[in-house]
């Protein structure tokens, strides 16, 4: 039997856990049973914790809540893969399935835990829409497979540890090789999520693929890879929500030498520092390299440029050594310094500190540390 949450009472719950009420309170103070109100203080705690994601107030989990494609990407993957019939296997809660129901005439969702079956299907009528359906099956039964015949794309976005010392397919639950063995005889296209950080040359698929990256305000936030008829480029980075898309150039030089800064400072998205796109970067912007490393890409120029692959944008003040950038500072009335270069995190605090104990101004500075020096900017 289905289980479906008052929407009315979870959003009750959700202003008790927001005044910081205990699960232990629950049950008094909405004179439900005890272990319908762990439940129901589960899912307001996981959406108080979640819920900016969505912009609707869907039911779901903790775990859910956190690994949950948030709507903006979940909308950009339903329009990219637009079809007649797709299938998420593995769907959770349902969200990214949603969304595929929004663009494409049907969409089916699998997901084997019956908890989660039954908040994706709660989440359909949340939804509104009437072209998705979830089962609950295991997506390497024969069941699923025989559903699968007449289906134009599948996609999975299989669970993978919060933590790992190295990405790989191996901890993907499923393991997308495996998902696409099964399926081998079924003649579907095939789109997986994919562990942002993993290294492209261990995933070890041999099929034409491409490796999405995808920046959601700044940060890079989903990796998506698209196989056989659905990849279009080696690889690319789309940023959201603006949906702008950088594309990989074969013809481009790879082993760009860095350069001294100019008069103007980029700090550059991190999908496409992951994506290894620079050189596209560089040739759409004009801009030279002045400082990478495997978490941070610099550019500059002499004149000033826009591009939405760029996080932030600086002018340059000062270069010079660390005594040289606190004299500007004080000369540009600073009080205050953001360290953009790598510190350790213990370490972080004291650096900032040592810096700004002699400053009095009320006005914020950017460091930056290059091969050659320091360099001091202000943000655009």
């Amino acid at each position: 039997m289905m289980f479906m949450y008052d929407l009315g009472m979870l959003k009750k719950a959700r202003k008790l856990v927001r005044a910081g009420y205990q699960p232990s309170n629950f049950s008094e103070l909405l004179g439900v049973p005890e272990d319908e109100a762990e439940r129901i203080y589960n899912v307001a705690l996981a959406q108080v914790r979640y819920g900016d994601k969505f912009s609707r107030p869907y039911v779901l989990d903790i775990n859910s809540g956190r690994l949950a494609t948030h709507e903006l990407v979940a909308d950009y993957h339903a329009r990219r893969l637009k079809t007649n019939k797709i299938v998420d296997l593995g769907c959770g809660v349902g969200i990214q399935l949603i969304s595929f129901a929004r663009y494409s005439r049907f969409a089916l969702g699998v997901e084997l835990d019956k908890d989660r079956v039954d908040m994706a299907k709660q989440n359909i009528e949340i939804a509104g829409v009437n072209n998705a359906q979830v089962i609950n099956a295991d997506i390497f039964s024969k069941e699923v497979k025989d559903k699968l015949g007449d289906f134009d794309i599948a996609f999975s976005d299989p669970a993978r540890p919060y933590s790992v010392d190295v990405r790989t397919l191996d901890s993907c639950k499923p393991d997308p090789r495996q998902v696409l063995k099964f399926y081998s005889d079924v003649g579907i296209d095939f789109a997986f999520d994919i562990p942002p950080q993993i290294r492209r040359e261990r995933v070890d698929i041999e099929m034409k693929k491409e490796f999405e990256y995808i920046s959601l305000r700044g940060s890079l936030n989903r990796l998506t890879l698209y196989l056989g008829d659905l990849a279009e480029v080696d690889r690319s980075v789309v940023v959201l929500p603006g949906g702008h898309r950088l594309m990989f150039d074969s013809s481009l030089a790879r082993d760009v030498q860095e350069s001294k800064p100019k008069k103007y400072l980029y700090d550059v998205d991190g999908a496409v520092v992951a994506s290894g796109l620079i050189p596209e970067l560089q040739d759409i912007t004009g801009t030279a390299l002045v400082f990478k490393d495997s978490r941070r890409v610099v550019l500059t120029s002499d004149n000033e440029v826009d591009s939405p692959f760029f996080r932030s944008r600086y002018l340059l003040l000062a270069t010079g050594n660390l005594n040289d950038i606190i004299r500007a500072m004080k000369s540009e009335n600073m009080g205050k310094a953001v360290l953009r270069f790598s510190v350790p995190p213990h370490k972080y605090y004291e650096k900032k500190h040592n810096i700004e104990k002699e400053l009095k101004g009320n006005r914020t500075g950017f460091i930056f540390k290059f091969s050659s020096a320091y360099a001091l900017a202000m943000k655009l």
